[in-house]
């Protein structure tokens, strides 16, 4: 990874020097936007200063991706610190930082962040990177640069008082400070939303089962947003959903309910490999060519903010439960997709699938109700029946 620059969350000032931060740090300016984000005096002296581990050369080398979306949160009035990682919305101790950023998770997590394109399709989960992203992929990682890690002069109050607290728990104080909220969203990356990357014309994967999927959203508030995956029988956090969607685990419950003994069991799939890879592609784009895009669009329900803190979404039974009974109090359809099961698919060679595909798309073209395909149907009509006038002239 190149050089790190470093971001002032406060001021939203950018530092390629740790010593050019320090000295902004303690300057009356970033002092003074202090007191006016927190409402309360900050340390005025110099106080401490976190050390930055990930500026060192060993760090920059192992860590594959861009730093992105990672906010160092520390107080000059105290010795601690610690990192949210606003990707994989997760607080990590300094001494974790460096092997969570390292790890396949995070890799993976910022992947579906940035580009879902570069994730294999029906990923396994594994150990190494190579089972996780696309060939093409694996070796550019490290030529988009270093990144920029924020870091967030907090009162030292504030900081204590989180020291034990998990990343939701953080985020959720620092949401009810609007201003400080603002600043957070001025520098948050911008994630792939799964509604875009399905109308993508460059998506690169199949998108199966997004008729089992429910979004649900806050009123005024869709930053915060939470997924149900009623074929998984799972919940899922934002970050999390395209992912799922893409994994191995998701695509083996489609089968299983869309049709049944096409796959093996589960556990006969333990590696990923270009076997495995073409397999699983090539059943996708059979199964898509039977269904089409029919009920393809997942399903939205919109809460008022209370109610929306009020369901527990860290369980998919209490969530459907709740979610459920506020559809039926609107006179809504159930959120749960039946299924109707089809038959055991066998392997097809590409040619033939194109084949079928482009048949398909033949026969749509010259259906009822399309102009263009009823004026081909006249057209060989009446070529058909020219030739057969002029063949009794002939005679």
């Amino acid at each position: 990874m190149d050089r790190i620059s470093l971001g002032c969350q406060v001021c939203l000032s950018t530092f390629f020097e740790v010593r050019d931060l320090k000295r902004h740090m303690s300057s009356r300016a970033h002092q003074q936007k202090c007191t006016d984000v927190f409402k309360q005096d900050i340390y005025k002296g110099s106080g401490n200063f976190p050390f930055i581990a990930l500026v060192r050369q060993r760090a920059k080398e192992e860590i594959r991706q861009p730093l992105t979306g990672l906010t160092l949160c520390f107080s000059r009035e105290t010795d601690n610190f610690f990192y949210l990682c606003h990707l994989c919305e997760e607080k990590c101790p300094s001494s974790r930082i460096l092997s969570h950023l390292t790890s396949i998770d995070h890799c993976r997590n910022y992947s579906s962040h940035t580009n879902p394109n570069v994730l294999r399709f029906s990923w396994i989960p594994s150990n190494n990177v190579k089972d996780i992203l696309r060939p093409q992929v694996g070796h550019g990682v490290k030529e988009s640069g270093g990144g920029k890690l924020q870091l967030l002069d907090l009162p030292g109050n504030l900081l204590k008082k989180h020291e034990t607290s998990s990343y939701s728990e953080v985020m959720r104080t620092f949401s009810e400070n609007e201003t400080l909220l603002k600043l957070l969203e001025a520098v948050k990356p911008k994630r792939v939303m799964m509604q875009t990357y399905q109308r993508d014309g460059n998506r690169k994967h199949p998108l199966l089962g997004m008729q089992h999927l429910v979004e649900c959203i806050c009123v005024g508030q869709t930053e915060k947003r939470h997924y149900l995956c009623t074929l998984c029988q799972l919940t899922l956090a934002a970050h999390a959903i395209i992912k799922h969607v893409l994994s191995f685990d998701h695509v083996f419950c489609y089968f299983r309910a869309w049709h049944p003994h096409t796959l093996l069991a589960k556990e006969s799939y333990k590696a990923y490999s270009p076997v495995f890879s073409s397999t699983m592609l090539n059943l996708a784009k059979q199964t898509e060519q039977i269904h089409g895009t029919a009920n393809a669009d997942m399903k939205q329900v919109s809460l008022e903010p209370t109610k929306f803190t009020s369901v527990n979404f860290t369980c998919y039974a209490d969530a459907l439960k709740e979610l459920e009974s506020i559809r039926n109090e609107n006179k809504e359809s159930s959120l749960i997709t039946s299924v109707t099961p089809g038959n055991k698919l066998a392997l097809k060679k590409l040619e033939t699938i194109r084949k079928e595909n482009e048949e398909s798309s033949l026969i749509t073209s010259v259906m009822p109700g399309n102009k263009l395909g009823m004026y081909f149907i006249y057209f060989l009509t009446f070529n058909l029946g020219f030739t057969i006038y002029t063949s009794i002239i002939q005679r």
